[in-house]
């Protein structure tokens, strides 16, 4: 019991009139917390819908693409659906022409490649890029650092040239010659991705000579679709 200066009574348990009890208030945030998320989730559904659906056809893709080259020894299919060409297989060292195993190689696997990327009609409407890139290593030797790097990149840069040219005007290939010519690049990469052995983490020289294909999607596109839902001023480009 507690007095005040005007001698009235002043009963402790009387504050629960108009305290409001913690669990209360903690009751009343998470209400308003979910009552958010569910508009959120509201004007999120259909972005969120199109993200999903893209990620599962990028997976079938990737999947088709397995399938297509398992048990084939002369490239390497990774997780993200890259296929790799090992170096030796394509140029002779230190060449930027194709060689006539690599024009074999090529002709025999790209229609494959290409057919599985052309199969899927929604996949390839979120399709941006299918980059050709050119990959060299730090073994050769020149003891300037940088003249070694800007060897390596034109080497690099004109072998996948080399490759994205021979694709374009196979005969083999005509029938998806408008498309490689709406979304092949070729870009050298000199040896700024390496190749890494994964038990001893080493350079993995040989595997990191190579020519890789990789398909890039219209990401910032589906991004720009969701910032604008919920209500986010400005693009991803800012």
């Amino acid at each position: 019991m507690f007095r005040s200066n005007d001698n009235h009574a002043f009963d402790s348990s009387d504050q629960s009139s108009f305290w409001i009890p913690y669990s209360d208030l903690m009751a009343g945030l998470l209400g308003i917390f979910a009552l958010l998320l569910v508009i959120t989730i509201y004007k999120l559904g259909e972005p969120l819908n199109d993200v999903r659906s893209l990620l599962e056809e990028r997976r079938a893709v990737v999947e088709d693409l397995k399938t297509s080259f398992r048990g084939d020894k002369r490239i390497e299919i990774t997780d993200a659906g890259s296929i790799r060409f090992l170096g030796e297989i394509l140029f002779e060292p230190g060449d930027d022409e194709l060689s006539n195993d690599g024009r074999e190689v090529l002709t025999d696997l790209m229609p494959k490649y290409l057919d599985v990327i052309t199969s899927r009609q929604q996949f390839t409407n979120q399709l941006s890029r299918i980059l050709v890139e050119g990959h060299a290593d730090p073994s050769f030797a020149l003891d300037d650092s940088v003249a070694a790097y800007l060897y390596n990149l034109d080497l690099s840069q004109r072998r996948a040239a080399s490759v994205v040219e021979y694709l374009i005007q196979s005969d083999v290939l005509h029938v998806h010659e408008e498309f490689m010519q709406r979304f092949f690049m070729a870009s050298g990469r000199s040896s700024t991705d390496l190749i890494k052995d994964g038990r001893t983490g080493e350079v993995d020289f040989a595997r990191s000579r190579r020519i890789q294909i990789d398909f890039l999607m219209k990401d910032k596109e589906l991004l720009n679709t969701i910032m604008k839902a919920i209500g986010f001023e400005g693009t991803a480009d800012e």
